[in-house]
């Protein structure tokens, strides 16, 4: 998990207790104000809450409160004695309050199941129930009632039956390939990750995925990060025994830009979405959008290591147009370098003149032609495209940018042609634009 992303899901998780204490605690500036036993004994009882310890003895032992901490918190809080004026009959009201609150805790445990069927089981359960705020403890014990957490598991004969594992989802039938797409924690989504990799049988033709391990926790890593792709070829006639599926498949998980194979080695991801696997494209578009990397953290600054990083890869499968489209148009250094050994040729368009703060440019081994376009930035003043001999000659249009300070293509081509009018530029400007070939 990167720094940034375990640093939101501590704030989150942390923010979360806050709000629970602030709003229910004995800090809290209006309502009911629980005493941190109270808040101990419910929150607890959320299924999926997060404890360091089995029976907790004070807050300090919550992790992360659960989805569910505040509904049971609302349900306990919501318990008044039917037909009974509180004005009017003050003591009578309070002793039967806590009555009804003895009674809640005495039975919380029986929360604690139907939670948990809820939880794991919600795709059982009819749309309309699927919101937990709309639900009374007696309107989840109607909905899961008929519901059990042997449920969550599945014979092999239903495994391959089904064209679905009812862990996953279908999220894309194509003419040669499927895509299955695995998200979430819980139980079904575990069993999910095993069935696809086979669980990890690979002597018997499944995969080595982690993922797919039993015993081993690797699903939960991953799942808690983002969903983990599946990709069926369905034009391999050979199924395996354990999992019945082709034996020829994919893993993909964005959030650690990791995309395997069968053999849990890393693809060559380009050649394959560009050659037999064109008709995924459109499918993971947005996967690949949602995981730009940017690594200066800062809109005025784009940096890109091809093929290390998620925008290099999203650039070469869909365009440089396209990462261009969801830069800010404040912009103003742009490095790409290519540490691949593979010849690119990225054509910069006009599109790059929205960037009118730009100022300093990096374009290392990534075109094969200077871009003219570079003339229409006027506030460049640092240009480099290092290691492209396949540069025979400079624009002309490069002496009439007003800032240009430095020009710099080591390992150029020994034919390049330079322009008088640039060559007569760099005297004129006593040095101040600084031409560096093949020195």
């Amino acid at each position: 998990m990167r720094f940034t992303s375990l640093l939101k899901q501590v704030i989150v998780e942390a923010s979360k207790m806050d709000y629970l204490l602030g709003r229910y605690g004995k800090q809290a500036e209006k309502g009911p104000k629980l005493n941190n036993k109270v808040l101990l004994t419910l929150i607890s009882a959320d299924p999926t809450t997060r404890k360091t310890t089995e029976n907790p003895k004070d807050l300090n032992d919550i992790k992360k409160a659960g989805n569910y901490s505040e509904w049971i918190i609302k349900q306990y809080l919501s318990l008044k004695p039917e037909g009974l004026d509180p004005e009017a009959n003050p003591g009578q009201y309070k002793s039967e309050v806590d009555a009804l609150q003895d009674r809640f805790f005495e039975d919380l445990y029986k929360v604690t199941g139907d939670l948990t069927k809820f939880d794991r089981l919600k795709n059982r359960i009819p749309t309309e129930l699927r919101d937990i705020n709309k639900l009374t403890v007696k309107s989840l014990f109607d909905a899961t009632k008929d519901l059990s957490l042997e449920m969550a598991t599945t014979s092999k004969k239903e495994r391959k039956e089904a064209p679905v594992h009812p862990g996953a989802k279908l999220m894309f039938d194509g003419p040669r390939y499927k895509v299955i797409k695995i998200e979430g924690t819980s139980d079904l989504n575990k069993e999910a990750a095993f069935f696809y990799g086979g669980n990890h049988e690979y002597d018997k033709g499944e995969t080595r995925w982690c993922t797919s391990s039993p015993g081993l926790t690797y699903w939960r890593t991953h799942l808690s990060q983002g969903p983990l792709f599946v990709i069926l070829d369905k034009s391999d006639g050979n199924t395996t025994p354990v999992s019945g599926l082709p034996k020829t498949r994919y893993q993909w998980h964005f959030q650690t830009n990791q995309f395997m194979d069968r053999h849990d080695s890393r693809m060559e991801i380009k050649n394959f979405l560009t050659g037999e696997a064109k008709e995924l494209l459109p499918v993971f578009e947005k996967e690949f959008a949602a995981n730009l990397s940017n690594n200066s953290g800062n809109e005025s600054e784009l940096q890109i290591s091809y093929p290390r990083d998620a925008s290099a890869l999203y650039v070469s499968l869909y365009g440089w147009d396209k990462l261009l489209e969801s830069q800010s148009p404040n912009l103003q250094k742009l490095m790409i370098t290519n540490t691949s050994g593979e010849n690119l040729d990225l054509k910069l368009s006009d599109d790059l003149k929205k960037f009118k703060n730009l100022y300093a440019i990096l374009l290392d081994k990534v075109v094969t032609e200077f871009p003219s376009v570079l003339c229409e930035l006027k506030k460049l003043e640092y240009i480099s495209i290092p290691d492209t001999p396949q540069i025979k000659e400079l624009p002309e249009c490069l002496a009439d940018l007003p800032k240009l300070e430095a020009l710099a293509l080591p390992n150029s081509s020994p034919d390049l042609k330079i322009p008088e009018r640039l060559k007569e530029k760099f005297w004129e400007n006593g040095g101040d634009v600084m031409f560096i070939g093949n020195q």
